[in-house]
């Protein structure tokens, strides 16, 4: 559930989640681009996803999307999930041994960029959810170009 005002489904959302809103429709977030997801693109908004039949906001888990999609959906939302989680994991892990080593100034600035954007993936917490063709993209890339960089000889 949302901390405050989480019961008013009136409260623009975008309010105390306007990083998550910054996903899932698109914009940009400190210099980060960020395309329009494909559910937002579709007109589903906040409260689609986000409202229970009680009409209380709360945290979606993938048995929710089968109000609109099929009994396989709720697999694909959790393999979302855990690739995107796997992805941090490794990157996060990349980063620090990347750091170990005598790095030229550009490769410690690529670095650094790519930590700034792994962690507002993080702050999003829907952990690809909000935009998973954007975010698995970025890790993905991320991770060649985190293989990439090597001591500076």
């Amino acid at each position: 559930m949302c901390i405050r005002d989480s019961q008013d489904t009136r409260k623009d959302c975008s309010r105390c989640h306007e990083l998550q809103k910054v996903f899932f429709e698109g914009g940009n977030s400190n210099g980060l681009v960020i395309p329009q997801d494909i559910m937002s693109e579709a007109e589903v908004s906040c409260t689609d996803c986000h409202l229970n039949s009680q009409n209380q906001i709360f945290r979606l888990d993938g048995n929710h999307c089968l109000s609109c999609h099929d009994e396989k959906y709720k697999n694909t939302f959790y393999e979302w999930q855990n690739s995107i989680k796997n992805l941090i994991i490794f990157l996060k892990n990349s980063f620090k041994e990347k750091r170990k080593l005598a790095l030229s100034d550009e490769d410690k600035a690529q670095i650094l960029e790519m930590e700034k954007v792994v962690q507002k993936i993080e702050l999003d917490r829907s952990f690809g959810v909000h935009n998973y063709s954007f975010i698995q993209g970025t890790l993905t890339k991320f991770q060649e170009q985190i293989k990439s960089i090597k001591k500076d000889p």
